[in-house]
């Protein structure tokens, strides 16, 4: 569940004064936001692990992380406490997109000319060296030499125009190694520009490519700009390019890309934006095929089902059953043994919709499916979709057991621990807190059932989450975990913190906008009694 960062790769070495080799201190950049010679060795010892799994060179990929790093801390959207965990979480995929540019460099030294397969061989090693600036310096020189022969005519031109294309998409994707994306996201719009004009299907690639680097930049730094620039080259740069009458299959992946950019947006709360979502997705299910296209197929039912969901927690109706019926679908067609991805994402999110309900028989059926995934991703093989799987578990447990059974409470606490040990408070912050709000909720129902040191256990757990909730400003989320601690207090008997605390929460609902939840909060003090 990784959300998923986007290939490109190579113009902010530059900006950001790369480093160019292998050092053993922590770079400055990445030193002043206050890393720690540890964390640098848990840095470097990551960047050894994926550089031994790819067999990319090491010196280049510690090259390109502290290039990220110097991105990341000169953003000033990366709050400093999590710096190191954002940084390695990034790792991964920018050794994967150094193994794509490696491959595609290597391509390029065929070349029956001479001087230019030395250049690229020669940009290759200074990359493999940690050199990334004079690997974009000899990039660039390449990409110009070529540009500067476009005098020749007719086929030649064409021909090193392609070339020149490819070469300005691999300092894309050195870009993009680097958490670089709005410039990768710029070589791409200048490689679709440099191709020729009949290269239709290259400008189309080039062109997503470039919408999926601002999706990344938009999810990675909660940049809502990007992700509109993400939707508008779909819409007014690839589709126009991609007719469905006779590029269909790229049609439709394209719509695709639109509904998961729109859902994006919509999730933020833009107007309309969900309803676009819904549009796109259902042109691409339009065209894809159940069982030629089957993988695309089942995972548009589920953005579809996605949609739908959202729709239905903002009060549409019919909304809920629409979603119903699109996750049943992508689950019934998803083939056990053969995806697992597409099987597990299906049931998790048919059972997120189950959630949402007060419908016991559904309630069981989410614990059913849950439980499934959680024979297959392990905290070792998943560790992410692990502890996201044993949260709602734990909240599925919770609905069904609250005032009913000690018996389902205690396996709800027990499945939020589980996914508190692997989602922890450095590296899953926002997760982390909800989960002890989850937590403090269940323990609140066990104590109501009389389970002994269940109160103190729930006060505890709401503490720890809402002391993180507000370190990261989440006014919403504290505000809930205030109010559930306020009633737990009042179930206490404690009238003193517990009208001090819904006041905290009240002041946190309306910094958030929240005047339905901050009018509850006012009900609640208008209940209890005189301290």
């Amino acid at each position: 569940m990784k959300h998923y960062l986007t290939a490109l790769l190579l113009w902010a070495l530059a900006a950001c004064g790369a480093p160019q080799a292998q050092s053993s201190g922590i770079p400055p950049a990445i030193a002043s936001a206050g890393v720690t010679e540890a964390d640098w060795q848990t840095i470097r010892d990551e960047v050894r692990a994926q550089s031994e799994r790819t067999g990319i060179a090491e010196a280049a990929l510690l090259a390109a992380v502290e290039a990220a790093g110097a991105n990341l801390v000169q953003s000033g959207q990366i709050n400093p406490q999590f710096l190191t965990q954002v940084i390695i979480e990034q790792i991964d995929d920018q050794a994967d997109t150094i193994v794509t540019l490696n491959a595609e460099l290597d391509a390029l030294t065929t070349s029956e000319d001479r001087n230019v397969a030395t250049a690229f061989r020669n940009a290759r090693e200074a990359i493999d060296q940690g050199r990334l600036s004079d690997g974009d310096q000899l990039l660039s020189q390449a990409a110009e030499r070529d540009l500067a022969t476009l005098q020749q005519a007719g086929l030649e031109a064409d021909r090193r125009r392609l070339r020149a294309g490819e070469t300005i998409a691999s300092r894309a994707r050195l870009a993009a190694a680097q958490i670089a994306f709005v410039q990768a996201a710029d070589h791409y719009f200048r490689a679709a520009e440099i191709v020729p004009q009949s290269a239709v299907d290259q400008r189309a690639k080039y062109k997503r490519n470039a919408a999926s680097a601002l999706y990344s930049q938009a999810i990675t730094f909660n940049d809502q700009q990007s992700a509109r620039r993400a939707v508008e080259t779909i819409e007014q740069g690839v589709l126009p390019l991609l007719p469905r009458s006779s590029s269909a299959k790229a049609w439709a992946d394209a719509q695709r890309s639109l509904g998961t950019y729109l859902f994006y947006l919509g999730t933020r709360d833009v107007p309309g934006a969900l309803e676009r979502s819904l549009v796109a997705t259902t042109a691409a299910l339009s065209v894809y095929d159940q069982q030629q296209d089957r993988r695309e197929w089942v995972f548009a039912q589920i953005d579809l089902g996605n949609g739908w969901m959202a729709l239905g927690n903002r009060g549409m109706p019919g909304a809920f059953e629409r979603a119903t019926t699109a996750f049943s679908r992508a689950l019934a067609a998803a083939t056990p043994g053969q995806d697992a991805d597409e099987l597990d994402s299906a049931r998790f999110s048919l059972a997120g919709l189950y959630l949402g309900n007060s419908n016991p028989d559904q309630l069981r059926q989410a614990v059913t499916l849950l439980e499934d995934i959680l024979t297959r991703r392990t905290r070792e093989s998943d560790p992410n979709f692990f502890g996201a799987a044993h949260a709602n578990l734990g909240r599925a447990l919770f609905l069904l057991g609250d005032g009913q059974s000690l018996e389902l409470l205690d396996r709800s606490a027990a499945s939020f621990e589980q996914s508190i040990s692997v989602r922890s408070r450095e590296q899953s912050p926002a997760a982390w807190a909800r989960a002890q709000n989850g937590l403090g909720n269940t323990h609140s129902a066990r104590a109501r059932l009389g389970a002994p040191n269940a109160y103190q256990q729930a006060i505890a757990a709401y503490e720890a989450a809402l002391g993180i909730s507000q370190e990261l400003g989440d006014a919403l989320e504290a505000g809930r975990t205030a109010f559930n601690l306020a009633l737990t207090y009042g179930d206490m008997g404690d009238i003193a913190r517990a009208r001090g605390t819904a006041g905290t929460a009240q002041t946190l609902f309306e910094r958030a906008g929240d005047t339905q939840s901050a009018s509850e909060v006012r009900q609640f003090l208008a209940s209890l009694p005189p301290a």
